[in-house]
């Protein structure tokens, strides 16, 4: 999706953090299995994808739950 971009174009991923509170609930109550990252995990994953590491932000929302990957070309 990167190498997709304009320049001066951004990209935002999300993710579930692994430190999910709930995650057990959802996989035991809603069968929602899903790939849950930590921050760093996120940032190497746009690293290897060829962004530089100085165009890569990985925030949380308040809670810590969601994460989401920015990354800039």
């Amino acid at each position: 999706m990167c190498k997709l971009l304009e320049p001066g174009g951004e990209l935002i991923v999300g993710n579930f953090s692994d430190n999910n509170p709930i995650r057990t609930m959802m996989e035991i109550y809603a069968q929602w299995y899903l790939i849950h990252r930590s921050k760093k995990e996120l940032f190497g994953l746009a690293v290897r994808a060829g962004v530089p590491e100085e165009k890569i932000d990985v925030r949380s929302e308040k809670l810590g739950i969601n994460l989401f990957l920015q990354a800039k070309k």
